[in-house]
């Protein structure tokens, strides 16, 4: 599986390309853009498969977007938070995250957070999860651990090194 996507400075823009294989053969791709318009909503437009048009309600958010609330909610833990999130990885509607950031605790020197993240089928109101993460993160979204659960495959990791190297200059 190959993803890439990028997503505009302010949130309301997104370009996304999966492509899934076996072996080397691809077997999927789901391709587009997406766009919000607060307090409106939004549409994606997917080239692959081709011509498909999917609304997106007001209350979506995309990736980056849902990735800095989490970190956001950090600094004011205990916190939960909900998002309706549309990441272009299939031609469906955004999915229903729930998050949970717990108070931090000492860690080898280091403050790190437990998270708690849970995504749903929006169309399901009393389903469980499609699919569950569990990590201890710094306050720099940095992972130490973190565990998936997708029901039938459960993947554990942990952090064996980090190296933090030096922030590049951009040119103004």
């Amino acid at each position: 599986m190959r993803f890439e996507g990028e997503e505009s400075a302010d949130g309301r823009r997104f370009r996304f390309r999966l492509e899934s294989f076996e072996g080397r053969v691809r077997r999927e791709r789901v391709e587009g853009v997406a766009e919000l318009r607060p307090p409106v909503g939004g549409i994606a437009r997917f080239s692959g498969p081709p011509g498909l048009l999917l609304e997106l309600p007001p209350d979506t958010v995309f990736p980056v977007r849902q990735l800095e609330d989490v970190l956001g909610t950090l600094t004011r833990a205990p916190a939960l938070l909900h998002h309706r999130i549309f990441d272009g990885s299939a031609p469906e509607p955004p999915v229903l995250l729930a998050a949970f950031a717990g108070r931090a605790a000492a860690s080898g020197g280091e403050r790190l957070w437990p998270l708690a993240m849970a995504w749903f089928d929006p169309s399901d109101p009393g389903s469980t999860p499609l699919f569950e993460l569990e990590a201890r993160t710094d306050a720099e979204g940095i992972f130490r651990e973190i565990r998936l659960d997708f029901g039938a495959l459960v993947l554990e990791g942990r952090a064996v090194r980090i190296e933090r190297l030096p922030s590049p200059r951009c040119p103004r």
